[in-house]
């Protein structure tokens, strides 16, 4: 884990965090997809209109 990451987290703490920390009653915590990583870049490259080659997403597989 980065220290930029523990220092944005401190200064913005995000809603579920708090949520789950005071709730009354048991909240179940879902972690996000592993996939949503691969997602946020794919997003990027499209918005910055880098090539997009589809064994990258594949890891070379056919």
């Amino acid at each position: 884990m980065s220290g930029v990451g523990r220092l944005h987290r401190a200064l913005f703490p995000s809603v579920a965090r708090y949520c789950l920390a005071h709730a009354a009653c048991p909240v179940p915590a879902v972690p996000s997809s592993p996939l949503e990583n691969d997602l946020a870049s794919v997003h990027r490259r499209i918005s910055l209109r880098m090539p997009l080659d589809a064994r990258e997403l594949t890891d070379g597989r056919p």
